[in-house]
């Protein structure tokens, strides 16, 4: 559980590469043919040779066909990783593979699963307080299955779910335009903090940040400037994080973030009549976007390289001249009306236009454009996890495999800077360089490194979440001012939203976002609420050292990784005395992540 008791364990596996015995198995290197060691156990130079050279590719096809490696892995929604087939299909031939389903919705299918007598539109007047985290999110994606959703079409192309005739119901229960004017007449929105006003004109896009007679963005948005821009100018509103305000979307994110186990975020989009408020672009989240009020014209373009596939940042917007390359590339236009969903994969390239006359050749009326986009998955990918899991294991590795602290041959790097693949010195560099990447892979899975990695991921997860409402956790009138006995039963209030962290300082601490502000949700410390150090330690409820509290952090552990359903009686807690037990358990009800249930 602790660092300390963690680094006993691995010190315990250590080879003979660590400390001073790795020392006497060194050897007199000198050229790059000779390989790194392992251990005590030293290799053969000159291990590369003509035959060596002439039957590598012989070699590496059967040590790939006999690896586990190159067995695709499947997760529990049948979504496929790392599989060499299908790597052509579905990320090179990034154009002609482009697609975008466009469905009608099945009116039958307009209705939570595990709410009976219930439609959507009584879910969402009551602020969903009564669905699952997987009911809102097949809200999403219906008629798809979460299973099809997810194999399917996640990741891989866009969809459009067209309201039917015979539902009636949009989104305005979830947020409407006066919901804005409201909150900027109350000068609740700061330029750049909750709101930008944009404009997109003749291949140019503006900010306009600032009230009519003052330059700084700092300041609250004035109702009468952005009503002008708004109605006279043709600038569009984006209202950042508006769950702050709403409680019917601080619910439905809360529920979605439990869904997706990740930061979910939102934004409103509130454009005039005419007009485009951004230039193409492509984000670093999978987005779903909800026509609340008028129409919209979206134009979605196919990466352009598979570089470009699945980024791990937002894009620049894209200039005029860009604009005209992509104009040239197969896109789909979709024009998304009230009631309408549509699902981007991160980085699909898209931009959207506020309904032109020209394009109401059934008659109606140009009107203002109001939509939502619920984005996922940001920054939560395998890339972010390695690059935290890898810097760990190697400062691990360097600390207990005494061979990657020996210099590298002389003529190392210039023989590694020729990359030819018939040369055999710069075989022998590539190899020995693979084996001190080996090295690094090897020690970390064998001794477990990446936990320290995971335990920072999760912290920050339960920083970024946002609090639930108590309607989501199992907190009732009768469990709040409930004080526990020996028999009573402890767990956490809602499940999974608590996880625990070996900090540097030597203290495990206790992360939940039970406690989290609601408005600092995706703001945190980029918003110059908090500093980076009170934002950290915000989610933290409960800390324990290892070397003194010993017993507690067994128990913390006992209570935090039992069934959810079944908790964790008292009387159970790995303590001598009935005393410790109850004090214990009342210090884990005052974190507020843990109830009597």
């Amino acid at each position: 559980m602790s660092k300390k008791k963690r680094k006993s364990t691995e010190n315990n596996n250590k080879g003979g590469g660590g400390g001073g015995g790795g020392d006497q198995n060194r050897q007199h290197r000198t050229s790059s043919d000779d390989f790194l060691s392992p251990g005590p156990v030293s290799m053969s130079p000159h291990d590369i040779d003509d035959g060596y050279m002439m039957g590598e590719k012989k070699k590496k096809a059967q040590r790939t066909k006999n690896s586990n490696d190159a067995i695709p892995h499947k997760d529990s929604d049948d979504r496929v990783f790392f599989d060499a087939s299908k790597t052509s299909t579905y990320f090179e031939d990034v154009e002609n593979s482009f697609k975008v389903d466009v469905i009608d919705e099945p009116s039958s299918a307009y209705a939570p699963k595990h709410s009976k007598n219930l439609t959507w539109s009584d879910v969402i007047r009551d602020g969903f307080k009564t669905v699952t985290p997987e009911d809102c999110a097949h809200w999403l994606f219906f008629p798809y299955s979460t299973h099809v959703f997810q194999s399917r079409i996640f990741e891989r192309k866009c969809f459009v779910r067209k309201q039917s005739e015979t539902s009636k119901s949009g989104y305005e229960d979830l947020l409407t335009s006066e919901d804005i004017e409201r909150w900027l007449k109350e000068k609740k929105l700061t330029y750049g903090t909750n709101v930008d006003v944009t404009s997109y004109k003749d291949g140019v896009r503006r900010t306009h940040n600032a009230n009519d007679g003052f330059s700084n963005v700092s300041k609250n948005a004035d109702y009468e400037t952005v009503a002008k821009r708004f109605e006279e100018d043709g600038c569009s509103v984006r209202v950042l994080h508006p769950q702050r305000w709403s409680d019917k979307l601080w619910a439905l994110l809360s529920n979605l973030e439990n869904f997706w186990q990740s930061p979910t975020g939102c934004n409103a989009y509130w454009t005039p009549a005419n007009s485009q408020g951004f230039a193409p672009h492509w984000d670093d989240i999978d987005a779903f976007v909800l026509q609340i009020e008028g129409r919209k014209r979206w134009r979605l373009y196919p990466t352009r390289d598979v570089s470009e596939k699945f980024p791990r940042f937002s894009s620049e917007e894209f200039s005029e001249e860009e604009r005209k390359r992509l104009e040239e590339m197969k896109y789909v236009e979709v024009i998304l009306e009230p009631g309408d969903v549509m699902y981007m994969p991160r980085g699909t390239i898209h931009e959207a236009f506020c309904i032109t006359s020209e394009d109401n050749d059934d008659g109606k009326k140009d009107e203002a454009s109001l939509h939502l986009t619920i984005s996922v998955n940001q920054r939560n990918t395998f890339a972010d996890i390695l690059e935290h899991v890898f810097s760990d294991a190697l400062a691990d590795a360097v600390n207990t495999n005494v061979e990657l602290r020996r210099c590298p041959p002389r003529d190392f790097l210039r023989h590694l800077s020729r990359l030819d693949e018939t040369d055999v010195n710069f075989l022998n560099s590539k190899k020995l360089l693979e084996r001190c990447c080996n090295v690094v892979v090897e020690n970390m899975m064998k001794n477990n490194v990446f936990a320290g990695s995971v335990e920072k991921l999760l912290g920050n997860l339960m920083r970024e979440r946002v609090r639930p409402p108590k309607a989501h956790t199992r907190l009732t009138k009768a469990s709040l001012g409930a004080k526990p006995s020996m028999s009573s039963k402890i767990g956490l209030v809602q499940k999974n939203c608590a996880s625990l962290e070996d900090c540097d300082d030597g203290v495990v601490r206790l992360r939940t976002y039970i406690n989290n502000d609601r408005k600092l949700h995706m703001e945190g410390a980029s918003a110059n609420i908090l500093d980076a150090d009170a934002y950290r330690e915000a989610s933290s409820c409960l800390k324990i050292d290892p070397e003194i509290e010993g017993d507690d952090l067994d128990a913390l552990a006992t209570v935090l990784y039992a069934n959810y359903e079944d908790g964790v009686e008292v009387k159970d807690l790995p303590f001598d005395t009935d005393e410790e037990k109850m004090a214990f358990a009342r210090r884990l009800i005052d974190t507020n992540a843990f109830c009597v249930l």
